[in-house]
């Protein structure tokens, strides 16, 4: 698999913020993001609860909990990236654990019985 080029990165960024969704809905953003075909990365449990639910379809969610640091995020992202194809991801949720967990685990226990950890 190849690498997002900074052009494409910036041609991302600016079609996100003209769009303004961060003011928009989760199930938008999952809307939008399954609608072209991009998988969601998240630090919010909502996101969880929403793609675990298994009523709303999604090309993917990679969920991180805030105690990981940019490195270790953009770790797991690649990894995940090399690993993964689209197919493999939709409907499917990943996690970037933090090191200092023993267990991968969100942070609450809710959340935790949502989550099926692919082998």
């Amino acid at each position: 698999m190849g690498h997002l080029g900074e052009k494409k990165a910036y041609q991302i960024y600016k079609l996100l913020f003209a769009r303004s969704l961060a003011r928009e809905s989760d199930e938008t953003i999952l809307q939008f993001a399954s609608t072209n075909d991009w998988v969601v990365f998240s630090q919010d449990d909502d996101f969880l609860r929403i793609c675990s639910s298994g009523v709303t379809v999604h090309k993917g969610l990679v969920y991180s909990h805030k105690r990981n640091s940019v490195s270790r995020i953009i770790a797991g992202l690649m990894l995940i990236h090399g690993i993964l194809d689209p197919v493999e991801m939709a409907d499917h949720i990943e996690l970037t654990i933090h090191p200092s967990c023993k267990d991968p685990h969100p942070p609450t226990t809710a959340v935790q019985d949502l989550i099926s950890f692919k082998k």
